[in-house]
This record gives structure tokens, C-alpha cells and sequence, in this order.
């Protein structure tokens, strides 16, 4: 078979198709708006619970971005500065990364059950920012303070080498040895 030719075939295919207006659109297909006020009001109570879980986990997401940046930041700053140190380092951020994606979708699950647990969806990245920062401001802080103790114990070594007598005499067995 070398050339393959057709006659004409026409098919319509708004036939086959059902009207859009008949389909039932998910709630993840929705605009924002109509997840908080849905057009049809034959909604029962557990669609209307998707509906808001879907909303609030859309508007908590951007949140995460944060916390999964003071995470990184919070995890590269708590050791030394070492090549060797760092992948474990890594791959603790990449395993709490996945940890929060699993919490958050449990939450939104758990949220479409019971609504009143709609909040947690928003506390849970609001804690982890908390945690973080707190950590990273405690690591800097406490980086801060070493550095300047380092620098004030080195001056009062340098200040006590200054005081102190040129020769020293020892006494061992109650005689004097230079």
C-alpha cells in the first residue's frame, strides 16, 4: 500500500458531545468565586465542604512558598559552611518539604470532611514560617554572639600577657627554682 487516498467523510462532532452546561465541573475546575458561592444552589452540604476545602487550600498554597524557603534557609545555616555536611543537610529539607506537601493535602482532605477544620489549613504553614524564622534567628544569633566572644577573649589574653611578670619562680619541695 502505497497511496492511500479518502473520499469525503464528514462527522459533526457537536453531535457525540454533551452540552457543557450538562456536565458537572469539579471543584478544582472552579473559579474562586465559585468555590465560595457555588451557582447551583442544589448543592448538599458535602459538596459545599469540597467546595471550601478547595478555596482555603487555594488561598493557603501561596504560603508554602515562604515556608519552604525559611526551611532551606533555617537548614543551610544550621551547620558549618562544609561541602561533605551539606547533602544531609539537603535531603532533611527535601524530607520535610514532603512532609508539609502530605500534611497539607491531609488537611484539605480532612477539611472537606470537617469543616471546622479549615483553619488548621492556614496555621500549618503559618507555624512552619514561625518555626524556621525562630531557628534561623536563634542559629545567627548564636553564630553572632561566638564570633564576639571569640574577639573579647582573645583581647583579655593579649591584655593579660601585657600584666604579666617578665620571669616566673616555681618552688618545688619548698626551694625555689627559676
Amino acid at each position: 500500500l502505497s497511496v492511500l487516498s479518502f473520499g469525503r467523510a464528514v462527522v459533526t462532532l457537536s453531535e457525540l458531545l454533551d452540552t457543557p452546561e450538562s456536565r458537572f465541573r469539579e471543584p478544582k475546575e472552579r473559579y474562586l468565586s465559585e468555590l465560595f458561592e457555588p451557582p447551583d444552589r442544589t448543592l448538599d452540604n458535602i459538596m459545599r465542604a469540597r467546595f471550601s476545602a478547595e478555596a482555603h487550600q487555594r488561598l493557603a498554597s501561596p504560603l508554602y512558598a515562604m515556608v519552604f524557603t525559611v526551611t532551606g534557609l533555617a537548614l543551610l545555616l544550621v551547620g558549618d559552611f562544609r561541602r561533605g555536611g551539606q547533602v544531609i543537610r539537603l535531603a532533611a529539607g527535601v524530607a520535610i518539604v514532603i512532609l508539609l506537601q502530605v500534611l497539607a493535602l491531609a488537611l484539605q482532605s480532612l477539611a472537606a470532611r470537617v469543616p471546622s477544620t479549615t483553619p488548621l489549613m492556614y496555621a500549618l504553614p503559618l507555624v512552619s514560617i514561625a518555626v524556621a524564622a525562630v531557628i534561623t534567628t536563634l542559629i545567627l544569633l548564636g553564630r553572632w554572639l561566638e564570633l564576639r566572644a571569640r574577639g573579647r577573649s582573645g583581647e583579655a589574653i593579649r591584655a593579660l600577657l601585657e600584666l604579666g611578670a617578665k620571669e616566673a619562680r616555681v618552688l618545688r619541695d619548698g626551694e625555689e627554682v627559676l
